[in-house]
């Protein structure tokens, strides 16, 4: 809670820009966007949420917008680019094949609907479906698309899904409304985003535990 605290702080001090907090929140948000678009287990992670705070901070002036944007866009391509090299793995690794039971049976199903109905243009929304954004990759090379036509699509829907997220935080940012409560929303965004990944790391262990159980009983 004190980091919380110290955050919404530094917050609106003038020298926020040029403290090793600025730095340290591209670190952190970077890495995140890898894991949450590159790999099932952190799929929970709330890329969504941090982008939108990352546009509050824009509007204030404490983050510039085209490092921004070239920095989570580049998060967010290699995240998807690692999905996409899972999918080719699993496509000539039989017995790494039996990893997909434990994806959630629902979800799995879903995003293959889109991605057979589609195509690789299903990108560009599945990046706002928390989960689907990590496995659609991993079904295009599963399937054997050229990455080619992959980095195409994946470039170019990361750039689409940062600046969408960026530019709302932005302009909620500016909204007169949010000025007058802009602490308490910032805490409540904070809070989201931990809730997310309390309840994502459950959520996957019940998984987990349950096609453990399923297996042992067949």
């Amino acid at each position: 809670m004190s980091i919380i605290n110290s955050l919404l702080y530094s917050y609106n001090e003038e020298n926020f820009f040029h403290s090793n907090l600025v730095w340290s929140i591209y670190i952190i948000i970077f890495v995140i966007l890898i894991l949450e678009n590159g790999i099932i287990p952190a799929s929970f992670l709330p890329g969504d949420s941090l982008l939108i705070f990352v546009g509050l901070l824009v509007s204030k002036g404490v983050l510039n917008l085209p490092i921004t944007l070239f920095l989570l866009t580049t998060a967010a391509g290699i995240g998807s680019w690692i999905s996409y090299l899972q999918g080719k793995w699993l496509r000539k690794n039989r017995k790494m094949k039996k990893w997909l039971i434990y994806l959630p049976n629902q979800s799995y199903q879903k995003t293959y609907n889109i991605f057979y109905r589609y195509g690789l243009s299903a990108l560009f929304f599945v990046r706002f479906i928390v989960f689907a954004r990590t496995l659609l990759p991993i079904l295009v090379g599963f399937y054997g698309l050229s990455n080619i036509q992959f980095q195409l699509f994946n470039w170019i829907s990361a750039f689409f899904w940062v600046l969408v997220l960026v530019l709302l935080g932005f302009f909620i940012g500016e909204n007169p409304f949010f000025q007058i409560y802009e602490k308490n929303f910032l805490l409540f965004l904070l809070i989201v985003s931990a809730i997310f990944i309390i309840i994502g790391i459950t959520s996957f262990i019940l998984i987990y535990i349950r096609k453990i159980k399923e297996k042992k009983n067949n």
